[in-house]
């Protein structure tokens, strides 16, 4: 199936049928949330977004369902403002990089 996932500023995320212009699925999450990176692992088995709130979110392509957000926690440092790239590492699924307005990978 050709499919062509965009994401949007009102935070909706959609897949659509790259022949028909049809929209297979839609998920908005959080409509505060401007969306403005998405990355598929190497593999296409699952989907990365990111945006203004500063979190990177993980999906599994299967089941279009929100498996995993990543934000700062304790110690653990995280972006402090927007995220405008997310990329998963072509060799090794397991990394995905973040790039943000604060400076910061």
């Amino acid at each position: 199936m050709n499919v062509l996932v965009s994401s949007q500023a009102d935070g909706s995320l959609k897949h659509w049928h790259a022949t028909s212009g049809k929209c297979l699925h839609a998920r908005n999450d959080n409509p505060e949330n401007h969306l403005f990176a998405i990355d598929f692992s190497p593999d296409g088995a699952y989907l990365a977004t990111a945006g203004r709130d500063c979190h990177v979110r993980l999906y599994d392509e299967s089941t279009k369902s929100l498996f995993m957000t990543l934000k700062e926690r304790g110690d653990l440092p995280g972006h402090s403002n927007r995220i405008f790239s997310v990329k998963f590492n072509p060799v090794n699924s397991n990394i995905l990089f973040s790039g943000g307005w604060d400076n910061t990978m």
